[in-house]
């Protein structure tokens, strides 16, 4: 009997581990398996083609296998596998979406089975985004002017006052100003009467009208004008640095820009002079430099003390933006780093600052766009180009204008008698005579 017992104990057991065992057989995974596509044998790109694939090592692939060909994360065709050698393959397109021709270089997609005991099964099908798309009004054209938004609501004028909207059009502060500026820290200056002050966001006056000229707050103070001098008030309207300079930038990394007796300098939040006037031409602090030219010599960069960190050695420079600056040597532009060295080579014929991690750039009479490495991503193609906002750059191709994503594509086609670059989702478009907004297609 004992025997017996042990017997029965040692099938339930086998039993248990073949449970075990066709229970992970049931719940085999996939796995993907990507190559590229080496060559195209025939056809044009579109559905019929048959192309080679180098898809590496692998035993898992079998002929009339299905597979997906991607540009830029999304699918353009749909292949399947004819033949297989070796770590190559043949396959045709068997569908095509008609939006990018497949080519050498694409990279393609298979899904196998894990554990290789279950059939293969068709390839999911991801959606194929079709650009260009129908720009989307989210605000209908009504306006006689408009400003880009921004912390929410948007200047705009009706008739010859301006006044504020929110995101669906809504008037949120009736037009009844004469000039107004942005909001920014939660203030707008406004100007009525001949005199500027500063509202909040429901119309309400902080600063009443008594500037001949009031900027943007920046870091907390704003610039303002009065009788032919500059100074700096706090948002109660309070100066903080009584008005005595000629000429005067916002705050900008702590410090701003004020011009006395024709030279140029710095100055702190309290008014105190950080770095003398000393320059002919200086501008804003970026990145923690200034760029500056020493009238009739060279230009160069300044820390916040004053102290030549790159000498005055190029014809022209433009900022640091996003930790390179654009300079000009004998008529030609690169990029150097924040020690001077140049790390893009002095090779383009015009240039820009860097944006969302891409600057334009003109070479041969066509703008086109390059990464940080000065690797062209964007192949020169354009009669102009402008920076990227919210994933988005307006390029003008003798006189059309679109506005392109950051692999070149045409994302909206510009049929507008004036346009404005996306802000807060949203960018200020004009049909005729009148201005009303419409939606970044890529949120």
């Amino acid at each position: 009997m004992k025997g017996k017992k042990y017997s029965y104990v040692l099938v339930s057991l086998l039993v248990f581990a073949f449970l075990i065992s066709l229970s992970t057989f049931l719940m085999a995974k996939t796995e993907t398996k990507s190559g590229t596509i080496i060559s195209v044998i025939s056809g044009d790109g579109s559905k019929g083609t048959v192309i080679k694939i180098d898809l590496g090592y692998s035993d898992k692939l079998k002929e009339k296998q299905l597979g997906w060909v991607t540009k830029d994360g999304d699918a353009i065709a749909y292949i399947e596998i004819v033949s297989l050698e070796s770590h190559k393959a043949v396959a045709l397109v068997t569908t095509h979406e008609n939006v990018e021709k497949v080519t050498t270089g694409l990279l393609v997609s298979f899904k196998v089975e894990v554990s290789e005991t279950k059939p293969e099964p068709r390839p999911e099908r991801k959606p194929v985004k079709k650009y260009p798309v129908q720009p989307e009004f989210v605000i209908t054209p009504q306006f006689d002017d408009a400003g880009s938004f921004n912390e929410g609501l948007a200047q705009v004028k009706i008739g010859d006052k301006y006044g504020y909207i929110d995101k669906t059009g809504k008037i949120v502060i009736n037009p009844q100003f004469d000039g107004v500026w942005d909001f920014s820290e939660g203030l707008a200056s406004v100007k009525i009467g001949g005199k500027w002050g500063y509202i909040d966001k429901t119309g309400k006056y902080i600063v009443n009208p008594q500037f001949d000229y009031a900027d943007v707050f920046s870091e907390g103070l704003a610039l303002v004008k009065i009788g032919g001098k500059w100074g700096y008030i706090d948002k109660t309207g309070k100066y903080v640095i009584k008005p005595q300079f000629d000429r005067a930038n916002p705050f900008s990394e702590g410090l701003a820009r004020v011009e006395i007796g024709g030279k140029y300098g710095f100055i702190d939040k309290t008014g105190k002079t950080i770095i003398n006037p000393q320059f002919d031409q200086i501008y804003d602090f970026k990145e923690g430099m200034a760029n500056m030219k020493i009238r009739g010599l060279k230009s160069g960069f300044i820390d916040k003390t004053g102290k030549y960190v790159i000498s005055p050695q190029f014809n022209s420079v433009r900022f640091f933006s996003e930790g390179l600056a654009m300079v000009v040597v004998e008529g030609k532009r690169g990029f150097i780093d924040k020690s001077g060295k140049i790390v893009i080579n002095l090779q383009f014929d015009d240039a820009d600052c860097y944006s969302e991690g891409l600057a334009c750039v003109k070479i041969g009479g066509k703008w086109g766009y390059i990464d940080k490495t000065g690797k062209i991503v964007i192949t020169p193609q354009f009669d102009r180009s402008g920076s990227f906002r919210e994933g988005l750059a307006i390029v003008r191709i003798g006189e059309k204008r679109v506005y392109i994503d950051k692999t070149g594509k045409y994302i909206i086609n510009l049929q507008f008698d004036g346009y404005g670059h996306f802000s807060e989702g949203l960018a200020q478009v004009k049909i005729g005579d009148k201005w009303g907004y419409i939606k970044n297609p890529l949120k």
